[in-house]
């Protein structure tokens, strides 16, 4: 607002409301009693369509002198993630702090006349901006690229390379194998039958179930490596066709590394979920559904994996708020991987259109050979300077045990 003595005043807090699941905003903002002389009434709201993943940010300006609306004007984009690999995973935050204040004083600029129309689309979480924040923390730490091709993610089938600027440092070839074992009460689960038939109302019964992973890494340098993975789900079944009606996975997730049948490594992979408050946060009952949090910005999930290598005890940390995953030795860290996809060949980024599954050349996917780069991610990792080989392929073998962890839990 716009007082008599010329001083711009502004408001003493800032309304603002979540909406949970897929609301639409009112654009026209609630002023109550307008005072006179000059006051600029600001409404922004971010939103989802209510298919597929587009998201859209409009700021609409009303700026009034004594009541009289002098200027009305909305401006609008769709905010496109630049991480849009489809064959890894996408646990990263949308927009940083720095990008929210960019584009909203852009589309307040274009809505009050003040400033060029923004465009149609704006892309947000480019890499770039990613890896100028990792040379800043770490700047004698030196790039490399590890390439994929294949399910990592889920510690399934893949290929991976680690290379610099001039060579390849390490390759791998990793094949797993998945296998379930049931610990179902017989008793419950034939009374559950019996009772559904009699009464004709379903009655559920729970079974545990062991998921166990079994694969085998090579790595160009003539290591071999026996990973053994294990988790329980608690799967719930219906009484009366014995279908499932829920499942949830039980943490931790357990991972052991053997050579040649020795026992030279153990992990264990955990999410911490953090609630990101607000001034309005509030926990509250509802009886139907049990506790909730109510006016928060979300949950961030922090993946975390510890564990034991050749007696060096490590770290390797990921918080979805932010894109690096460091990795630890006794807290040191020694290298610092960008968990998102920067590969030219399959990025917004590069302008290029992304290729779709069904037309990628199926027989790169089964052979997983490293040629067609249309297939693979690729993700930035940071080493501590003239680290050795040895430490590298030791790093390696760390951040891939976060990803058998993200994927199976």
């Amino acid at each position: 607002m716009l007082t008599d003595s010329g001083e711009i005043e502004f408001p003493d807090k800032i309304d603002y409301k979540i909406i949970a699941g897929f609301g639409k905003p009112k654009k026209e903002p609630t002023t109550g009693i307008i005072p006179a002389g000059y006051i600029v009434e600001i409404f922004s709201f971010l939103t989802r369509a209510t298919s597929g993943s587009d998201v859209f940010w409009g700021v609409k300006v009303i700026i009034r002198n004594n009541g009289k609306i002098i200027s009305d004007k909305e401006a609008i984009c769709e905010v496109v993630n630049a991480n849009v690999s489809s064959y890894a995973f996408n646990t990263v935050r949308i927009i940083s702090a720095k990008e929210f204040r960019k584009i909203f004083s852009a589309l307040f600029a274009e809505a009050a006349g003040t400033g060029a129309p923004v465009g149609d689309k704006i892309i947000v979480g480019e890499i770039e901006e990613k890896e100028k924040q990792v040379q800043s923390l770490f700047p004698d730490f030196e790039k490399y690229i590890l390439q994929v091709n294949g399910k990592i993610i889920s510690a399934g089938n893949y290929s991976a390379r680690l290379v610099n600027e001039t060579d390849t440092i390490l390759e791998v070839k990793y094949q797993g194998t998945e296998k379930s074992k049931n610990k179902t009460p017989v008793g419950k689960a034939i009374a559950a039958n019996f009772f559904s038939e009699l009464t004709k109302i379903d009655f559920n019964y729970t079974e545990i179930v062991k998921r166990t992973i079994n694969g085998k890494m090579d790595f160009s340098n003539g290591l071999h490596n026996d990973y053994n993975l294990e988790y329980f789900e608690k799967v719930s079944r219906s009484g009366t066709d014995d279908e499932v009606t829920s499942s949830e996975i039980n943490e931790p997730l357990i991972g052991r590394i053997f050579s040649q049948d020795s026992l030279i490594g153990e992990f264990r992979y955990i999410q911490i979920l953090d609630t990101i408050k607000t001034r309005d946060t509030n926990v509250k009952l509802n009886l139907a559904g049990g506790y909730y949090t109510e006016n928060s910005f979300g949950v961030s999930v922090i993946h975390q994996v510890t564990g034991k290598i050749y007696n060096f005890d490590y770290t390797v940390e990921y918080n979805e708020l932010f894109s690096f995953s460091d990795i630890k030795i006794s807290d040191k860290i020694i290298a610092t991987a960008i968990m998102q996809n920067c590969n030219p060949k399959n990025s917004v980024e590069s302008g290029n259109e992304i290729p779709k599954k069904n037309k990628i050349n199926k027989a790169d996917r089964k052979s997983l050979n490293m040629n067609n780069e249309y297939i693979q991610d690729w993700f930035p990792v940071y080493f501590e300077k003239d680290l050795p080989e040895q430490e590298i392929v030791l790093a390696y073998q760390m951040l891939v045990s976060l990803f058998f962890g993200i994927g199976n839990m």
